[in-house]
């Protein structure tokens, strides 16, 4: 969003050149830019900040619940590894002060409707600046984590891929067309029906398989305790290969099948949408952190991509 800044210089300039031009009454630059405030102070609903601290989301929202009653309040949500908090909301009135001293955002003062310390804010660049902090976004995003940890937890998951070893056969087979045609009798000349016959050679090409040569299985877990509220993740990861023996007509074991499985903890990193968003997962024997990258979920459906590899739900 591009940012809006109010420039008591460039107004009054402005206003001067059209004062001059038409003999109207003075204005007053500091009333007109406070106008201008208000109105796009209002224009955003909500302006949120999110800040992901390992295994941990914050989110604050403030947002307009009514506009001509100049009402405003907060919303804040934390969702992680062991914590799930939500805060409730305290409703301020908002009333407009005076441009600040160097010419840059408007001053509001928020007063709580009950009992609470009122705010001194400085809307500037379409941005809250309360207390030294910057709430700039202007979007909700706590619906969205709210809707990934109703059905995120307690699902799993599962990917298999295989390859196969391809058998080409030709088969020739002959094809004889006999169809009757006019030619020259050799003794008359005249015109005469005989029958032509045609034999053609046709290839075909016949495709088998002597089964998998390769074969990657994926399956992801990704739990929440209702209790101690620890989200544990664990992702179990399965290989076999299979190669053509001397024959030529069978496959046989290319060593042993391997499995892996490696247990997390997770929180939600950053989100695109609900259907689209990152983890922060942490490896529960290293503590190295790493990102699991999540898009198209959609649990009705029961698809789930992470990665490049669409998993589909395991239903138990």
């Amino acid at each position: 969003m591009k940012t809006k800044v109010f420039l008591t210089a460039i107004l009054s300039v402005s206003l001067a050149c059209l004062v001059g031009c038409s003999q109207q009454e003075d204005v007053n630059v500091n009333e007109l830019a406070g106008q201008m405030a208000s109105t796009s102070f209002e224009k955003t609903v909500t302006r949120s900040k999110t800040v992901t601290d390992g295994l941990t989301m914050q989110i604050v929202e403030w947002t307009i619940v009514d506009a001509e009653k100049h009402q405003i309040a907060p919303f804040g949500y934390v969702f992680g590894d062991g914590v799930a908090e939500e805060w409730p909301s305290v409703v301020y009135n908002y009333e407009q002060g005076d441009i600040n001293e160097d010419g840059l955002g408007v001053h509001y003062t928020f007063t709580p409707l009950g009992q609470g310390e009122a705010l001194n804010v400085l809307y500037w660049g379409n941005s809250l600046i309360i207390k030294g902090d910057t709430i700039s976004n202007a979007s909700a995003p706590i619906a969205n984590l709210k809707k990934i940890v109703a059905d995120l937890p307690n699902t799993k998951w599962h990917f298999e891929k295989s390859e196969y070893y391809i058998l080409y056969d030709t088969l020739e087979k002959t094809d004889t067309i006999i169809k009757p045609v006019k030619r020259p009798d050799p003794v008359t000349g005249k015109p005469i029906i005989v029958m032509d016959t045609t034999v053609k050679v046709v290839k075909e090409y016949l495709q088998d398989t002597l089964g998998a040569t390769s074969l990657i299985m994926s399956d992801y877990a990704i739990l929440r305790d209702p209790s101690s509220k620890a989200n544990t993740l664990t992702i179990t990861k399965y290989e076999e290969k299979k190669k053509v023996n001397d024959a030529g007509d069978a496959l046989v074991a290319d060593g042993k099948p391997t499995t892996v499985t490696t247990t997390y903890h997770w929180g939600v990193a950053s989100m695109t949408s609900a259907k689209r968003f990152v983890l922060n997962i942490k490896d529960d024997q290293t503590g190295e952190m790493s990102q699991l990258r999540l898009s198209g979920f959609d649990k009705g459906k029961g698809l789930l991509t992470i990665g490049n590899d669409e998993h589909k739900i395991v239903n138990e």
